[in-house]
């Protein structure tokens, strides 16, 4: 006969199998939350996340407490993937043992970098990517712990942009001639990130790029936004010319990416460009390049009539040495003297040129008409390419003479003045005499009283 199983058997047993089994089904479901998934230094985004391929993130989330053995996965379409068939091109795993503290790649061994990912007592922030080769579309990342998945969210993985947009103006840098000087332009480059990735920003100059310096390109342009930055010439001393086309290249690259032998590089049509130009020239004298031969010169002064003025031009060479012949004559004007170098010369002359100094020729004229507009004319070829131009310095004639009008206003006012004085002393004088006559009569009159009362 079997023996019964007495109630007292049958609690006992009942009550250590509670016991026993009670820490697994109270033990609490860890916990991840708020997932953001964001390109280094750009705004974190939130659901719907998107992730740009062959760029680097930051997948970071909530988890509390962080413990154990966190795994994530993400794989291309919405079905789990094995690590048999794994390719960079639809599967990736990485994870992070909060004993050891190490993390891993643990599929590709090159789309993390450890040392900038983080981990703290409740958070996690995976500093990963993918393959610039990975498939665009749809992908399902999940978080694993111990080997429960504890999130599953879907992703989107985009292709890069490349949204550089430029605006400026023509920059003219003016400078003198034969010296050393850094001047900024006036006006600024401005260009903005329309991407959806940041961009570190160089400016290329060809075969001027000593030459130049731009500000304000140290820090990457974050997408979205928009920065100015201003072009400064480092001249050097340079004979007077005119230096066309010179363009900066706005170059793009991509700030930080993945450390794999699929590093991201863009295209050029990406680069932006504008134009800048130099002049070397005086001043208030326009430069023009006849040839190899340099020339500034006035095109408007003005002058008073019958009277001279002293007319400027400056010559040089781009070459170490050259020639120009130059011829002057002038309508409504009387060419006085001219002067090369302060020696005397003729009207029609061959001047000999280089790169390393100026030839001045100095024109004294006086116009013969007044309230005219006349004009100094310089017939100018250069000796070596035979190129030739004729420049014209307009000459606006007064009608009066300032200078004259000046002296004349002078002695006006000094006859003036003298008119005055004269004034004044027959003014003075004749008071005098009235003066003396007055007491001389009051004498007289006093004489006769007294011969009077003697009578009497």
């Amino acid at each position: 006969m079997k023996e019964q199983i007495g109630w007292p058997t049958l609690f006992l047993a009942l009550t250590l199998m509670t016991i026993l089994l009670a820490p697994a089904s109270v033990r609490p479901a860890p916990s991840v939350s708020n997932l953001s998934i964001s390109i280094p230094g750009e705004k974190t985004s939130q659901a719907p996340f998107k992730i740009v391929r062959g760029i680097i993130h930051n997948i970071s989330f909530a988890e509390s407490p962080v413990s154990g053995n966190t795994t994530l996965r993400m794989y291309y379409g919405t079905t789990p993937l094995s690590s048999e068939n794994r390719s960079d091109t639809s599967l990736y795993q990485w994870s992070y043992n909060a004993s050891t503290g190490v993390w891993e790649d643990d599929l590709y061994r090159r789309f993390i970098n450890t040392s900038a990912s983080v981990a703290s007592a409740d958070s996690l922030s995976f500093h990963v990517g993918i393959a610039i080769t990975a498939y665009v579309g749809l992908w399902t990342l999940t978080v694993v712990k111990d080997g429960s998945t504890v999130l599953n969210e879907s992703v989107t993985v985009t292709d890069y942009t490349v949204g550089l947009a430029l605006q400026s103006v023509n920059t003219v840098f003016t400078i003198s001639p034969f010296s050393s000087e850094s001047k900024t332009s006036e006006y600024h480059v401005r260009v903005e990130n329309k991407g959806n990735i940041p961009l570190r920003l160089s400016v290329l100059f060809g075969k001027y790029q000593s030459l130049f310096s731009v500000n304000n390109l140290s820090e990457p342009l974050h997408v979205g936004e928009t920065r100015d930055f201003y072009v400064t010439l480092n001249s050097i001393p340079w004979s007077p010319r005119v230096v066309n086309n010179i363009t900066g290249v706005v170059h793009p690259e991509v700030p930080a990416y993945l450390t794999s032998s699929q590093g991201v590089s863009f295209a050029t049509t990406a680069d932006q460009t504008f134009n800048l130009r130099i002049e070397v020239v005086r001043e208030g004298y326009n430069l023009v390049m006849v040839g190899n031969t340099g020339v500034q010169y006035r095109d408007s002064i003005t002058a008073n009539y019958g009277r001279d003025v002293s007319v400027d031009l400056y010559l040089s060479s781009l070459n170490s040495s050259g020639s120009a012949d130059l011829k002057i004559t002038s309508d409504l004007m009387d060419i006085l003297s001219v002067t090369v170098d302060n020696r005397s010369s003729g009207t029609d002359m061959s001047i000999q040129l280089s790169n390393e100094t100026e030839r001045h020729v100095r024109i004294i004229a006086r116009p013969n008409q007044p309230s005219t507009t006349a004009y100094l004319n310089y017939d100018i070829r250069d000796s070596l390419t035979g190129n030739r131009t004729v420049l014209k310095t307009e000459v606006v004639v007064l009608n009066e003479v300032p200078e004259e009008s000046g002296l004349s206003g002078i002695i006006l006012l000094l006859v003036g003045v003298v008119m005055a004085l004269f004034i004044i002393s027959i003014i003075f004088i004749t008071f005098i005499h009235f003066r003396k006559e007055g007491q001389r009569k009051k004498v007289k009159a006093s004489s006769k009283s007294k011969r009077r009362r003697r009578k009497i």
